[in-house]
């Protein structure tokens, strides 16, 4: 599903208005009548069904009156505290005020005098209603709007924002003052971004998204990745869908006819999709029946240092669980006993090694030489961050031909501000960068609260100025294209706190890459996957304790899940 900043939900409004001629009044009506009706789901189960509205001077003041007429229609006592000088509302607000009276609906002005009023009525309703601010607020409420969410939040009653709670900022999720709680929040149109990412995404309790009439081709999503929407090449090839016979060869013969939807720099409007079932389903590669191991593509995963050797077996294990044919597990000459003895089913490939246990320098050479057997290289997991690793993970990067996947101590070899990247923004192969925030700070030198502040806006600048696909892990995982297009996941939970679950994504992501997704598909599908894995295994064993062993293991399932459509959906009205 879509999903839009303020800007863009006004240029949505904008265009139904003046461009297909649908009265503004109509859209409130509809915006209105949507929050009557969750607002009555609640209320029809109470005793004495009162309902508290607290409406601003602005059009989601508007949509709150309409919700309070129909209430009041239905059976609810309502009434309305506005939260500003009657006679300075906006044009659609003066409209409903003046029917809300007309209808007996007591509209009563919050000030000095009115405030203990309205603080019993919020103490004592069934459902408040919080209208006061829509997405066109920006900075910290005050005043009268201060006061009301005050009271809404001191009432302790059950509360349903309209489109957003308020004080909430509508595109980055963040609360620079006083915002409200809200149990429910419905949003209009589309959902809108500050809903889905932290604190916003708490505040606004269960999120639901209500039709309000918009054209369709308004609020429908644009282009999706190419495994969604395979166009034919010059030969007549669907680029983005494996041939037949080896998904992985056709990931390499393509590594550098994806351009737009992987390492390419064609710029496109900045989409943002929330990440739901069905577009998974469309992005996952398909799996042949007469498929064999050649078929699904080869792994080769490079990682482990003396003390980390479980980060590399664990990437392996993440692309073995999501049917990757074949994966060569290369580490330190050290360590592949350990690696032969632990994975029985992954080929395994020793490499030149220092003293203190990690790679020598002349590894790269070797890497890239096992680079032309393989399909795709996951390097990073376990690594370490000696100079020697380094230098092998630079000359890697710099040299290479096929699909890469970088995590962890690659992404450490990169350095403060990455320049390599940047330097090497015309590479010749899909690049998947799988930062968690820390990484993702010093990747671009700046600090974690700077990326926690808005991670959406800073994976999406990253992934154009580094021409690669960029996963920013958090709580939502964020993938973002070099052409501008970003995709908030929608599955995974605290579980996943716990390390080498990182590990396993990297893997998972290389998996599919192997078997023909593009890097975005593979990205956004691997995300959305090995979150629901961390689901399923929190449902069968509980939330605390999850291993990402349990994650790796419930990949299968959580891949024929998401082939099924199966997995969470916003809550829709209308």
């Amino acid at each position: 599903m879509r999903v839009v900043t303020a800007a863009e939900m006004r240029a949505i409004d904008k265009t139904a208005i003046e461009g297909y001629g649908i009265p503004s009044l109509i859209l409130m009506e509809h915006a209105g009548l949507a929050v009557a009706r969750r607002s009555w789901r609640e209320l029809v189960a109470t005793r004495s069904r009162k309902a508290v509205v607290f409406a601003g001077r602005g059009n989601n003041g508007g949509d709150g009156v309409v919700a309070a007429r129909h209430l009041s229609n239905w059976g609810a006592r309502v009434k309305v505290f506005l939260a500003g000088d009657p006679e300075r509302v906006s044009k659609d607000m003066a409209v409903q005020l003046a029917m809300a009276r007309r209808l007996g609906i007591e509209v009563v002005p919050l000030r000095e005098d009115t405030e203990s009023r309205a603080r019993l009525n919020a103490a004592t309703a069934d459902l408040i209603i919080d209208a006061l601010l829509g997405t066109g607020s920006r900075g910290e409420p005050r005043g009268l709007v201060a006061l009301a969410i005050d009271i809404i939040n001191g009432a302790g009653r059950p509360v349903l924002a309209v489109d957003i709670p308020s004080g909430l900022d509508a595109d980055t999720g963040a609360a620079p003052g006083p915002v409200v709680q809200a149990t429910w929040t419905v949003t209009l149109g589309l959902p809108k971004v500050g809903l889905l990412l932290p604190p916003g995404r708490e505040l606004a309790g269960h999120l639901v998204v209500a039709d309000i009439g918009l054209p369709r081709a308004l609020v429908t999503d644009s282009p999706v990745p190419a495994a969604a929407a395979p166009q034919a090449d010059e030969k007549g090839t669907a680029v983005g869908t494996p041939v037949a016979g080896n998904a992985g060869q056709a990931a390499r013969d393509k590594a550098g006819a994806d351009k737009p939807a992987d390492g390419g720099h064609a710029e496109a409007p900045a989409l943002t999709v929330w990440v739901e079932p069905g577009l998974v389903r469309a992005l996952l590669p398909p799996r042949p029946p007469t498929g064999h191991k050649g078929t699904f593509g080869h792994v080769l995963v490079v990682g482990g240092a003396r003390g980390m050797s479980g980060a590399p077996m664990l990437a392996a294990r993440g692309a073995q669980r999501v049917g990757a044919g074949l994966v060569t597990l290369a580490g330190p000459a050290g360590l592949v006993p350990v690696f032969a003895s632990a994975i029985m089913e992954a080929l395994t490939r020793p490499l030149p090694d220092m003293l203190d246990g990690g790679l020598a320098p002349e590894a790269a050479a070797e890497v890239l030489q096992a680079m032309t057997r393989a399909d795709v290289l996951v390097i990073g997991p376990g690594l370490s961050r000696s100079e020697a690793v380094g230098q092998v993970v630079r000359r890697v990067l710099e040299a290479a031909a096929w699909p890469v996947v970088a995590d962890a101590d690659a992404l450490y070899a990169l350095g403060e501000g990455a320049r390599l990247l940047e330097r090497t923004r015309e590479r010749r192969f899909p690049l998947v960068l799988t930062p968690h925030p820390g990484e993702m700070a010093r990747l671009c030198a700046v600090t974690v609260k700077d990326v926690l502040a808005n991670p959406l806006a800073i994976a999406r600048d990253r992934a154009r100025a580094w021409g690669a696909v960029v996963v920013l892990k958090g709580s939502p995982t964020v993938v973002a294209a070099p052409d501008g297009r970003a995709y908030i996941n929608s599955t995974g939970s605290s579980a996943l706190g716990t390390g080498g679950t990182g590990d396993v994504l990297a893997g998972a992501v290389g998996g599919l890459l192997a078997q023909g997704a593009d890097a975005l598909a593979a990205a956004v599908a691997g995300v959305y996957v090995h979150g629901l894995a961390g689901d399923l295994a929190a449902a069968a064993r509980g939330p605390a304790g999850i291993v990402a062993g349990d994650v790796a293991d419930s990949l299968p399932q959580a891949l024929a899940r998401a082939r099924d459509g199966q997995g969470p959906m916003l809550d829709m009205e209308g």
